[in-house]
């Protein structure tokens, strides 16, 4: 069997985060993304957005939860995320990989904000502007003005601006007199309990399809895909302007299969190339894998990249992978504990 693959790889960075809270974009709220140093932008839905009374920073570290929180009566706490696992389909499909979470410990009683003001209270992750860059340097500016309507929640108008150097990126938060999801510590710590709980449930709900695909992923066929039988077969890759070879390893072919719509939230399997893992299908499913190790003298420098194909059947003797072709480039990056995809 001879299979001819091209491919056009584009990827950038994202992480993985728990909470889903859809927001999509409106007149009052958007989170707008521009796109590769350009006037081009999208506009995506917002999966997590709170205005918490009486919460503050209990520590102040990269991607922020219950955990990182404290109650605090002097202060208030603004929170906003684009998680790209729990982005729903549209429009904006194609630029929703990169995590951004922004949020900003306020005084209480403050009616209006400079951001550049308040360095020193403010938690970002922009994996977007990451794009496989360790310490990207960042500029929020903005101002945002407070007011807290008769029914206790709080409205917001403003715009946030963040931008990167070294890459270039830039994105908007914009509020025309948005209300705001409003609560507390303790309403936003039973979010995420809730979350949990749910995710428990449907891990077990799923548990029997999960246990099929790990069957079906030790199926090997007896192909030039099998890097037991192969070993020296491999790719060409390119990431960085850096050329290597793309060894296959743990590479294989599952038939009844299909990929799964939505990457694994699992930590375990971002470590892995299972972050699009198996589900049962009607189709051939080829996964090729190869662990990058970048580096030999850093740590933490490695990549796990996975090139996932579905085809049809097995029998034409050469495909040509396009754009219009189902397929996917899939990378775990281990600094950022984030996935990437094309």
């Amino acid at each position: 069997m001879k299979l001819k693959i091209i491919l056009l790889v584009c990827s950038v960075l994202s992480v993985i985060n728990l909470n889903c809270q859809i927001i999509y974009p409106s007149d009052s709220i958007r989170f707008v993304r521009f796109i590769d140093n350009s006037k081009k932008n999208v506009s995506i839905p917002i999966t997590t957005l709170f205005y918490l009374k009486n919460t503050g920073f209990k520590d102040n570290l990269r991607l922020v939860s219950k955990t990182s929180l404290k109650v605090d009566s002097l202060t208030d706490f603004l929170i906003i995320e684009m998680s790209p696992s729990a982005v729903p389909h549209g429009e904006w499909d194609k630029y929703t990989s990169g995590l951004f979470q922004i949020s900003l410990e306020i005084k209480k009683g403050t009616k209006e904000l400079l951001l550049d003001t308040i360095n020193s209270k403010i938690s970002l992750v922009n994996n977007y502007g990451t794009q496989g860059k360790n310490y990207p340097v960042n500029y929020i500016t903005g101002k945002l003005k407070f007011n807290e309507n008769s029914a206790g929640q709080m409205t917001i108008d403003g715009q946030i601006d963040i931008k990167t150097k070294k890459p270039t990126t830039l994105h908007q938060i914009v509020f025309n007199n948005a209300i705001v999801p409003t609560s507390d510590f303790y309403g936003y710590e039973n979010y995420e309990n809730e979350y949990w709980e749910k995710q428990r449930e449907n891990e077990k709900n799923f548990i029997s399809t999960i246990m099929e695909a790990s069957i079906l992923e030790n199926d090997f066929y007896d192909s030039l895909f099998n890097y037991k039988l192969y070993p020296y077969n491999n790719l060409k890759a390119k990431m960085n302007e850096v050329l290597f070879d793309f060894t296959l390893d743990r590479s294989f072919i599952v038939s009844n299969a299909n990929i799964s719509k939505k990457p694994s939230s699992n930590f375990m399997n971002l470590l892995g190339n299972n972050i699009h893992s198996p589900v049962p299908g009607k189709s051939f499913l080829i996964v090729l894998h190869h662990y990058y190790e970048g580096d030999k003298n850093m740590i933490d420098d490695e990549v796990n990249y996975s090139i996932i194909i579905i085809l049809p059947n097995l029998f034409k003797d050469n495909y040509k992978i396009n754009q219009k072709s189902k397929a996917k480039v899939i990378f775990t990056y281990l600094p950022s504990y984030g996935y990437g995809h094309m």
